[in-house]
């Protein structure tokens, strides 16, 4: 299963050393990413493809279609950094830092993706 979202911006974009500098800051973690993927180094399946095109930066999610933790934290640092998530939900945990979330990452609260954003 492939699931997609995309935040859009009134103009331009963070770059991505500004995406990875705010999620390092929610998480309180180094991340490690390259020009496609961001991945959680203490949880590698925690991961997900971004891309950039124009004013929209897209999370591509394979495989599940919950929002992991860093994904959702991903969402929450768009938003900070200007992205308008329309009408999309970003729970609670995801501006938590890794420390206070790592024992209980496998019993977050799930959130299925809307239908209409499912491959």
């Amino acid at each position: 299963m492939v699931c997609h979202r995309d935040i859009k911006f009134a103009d331009t974009p963070p770059s991505i050393e500004e995406f990875i500098a705010e999620i390092n800051k929610i998480t309180g973690i180094e991340v490690i990413y390259d020009e496609y993927e961001i991945i959680n180094p203490h949880y590698p399946s925690d991961n997900f493809i971004y891309t950039y095109q124009g004013d929209t930066v897209s999370l591509t999610v394979f495989g599940y279609y919950t929002i992991s933790y860093l994904l959702g934290v991903a969402l929450y640092a768009l938003v900070q950094l200007g992205g308008d998530f329309g009408n999309g939900f970003i729970p609670a945990w995801a501006s938590l830092k890794w420390e206070d979330i790592k024992d209980r990452v496998d019993r977050l609260p799930n959130y299925p993706y809307p239908k209409n954003l499912l491959n």
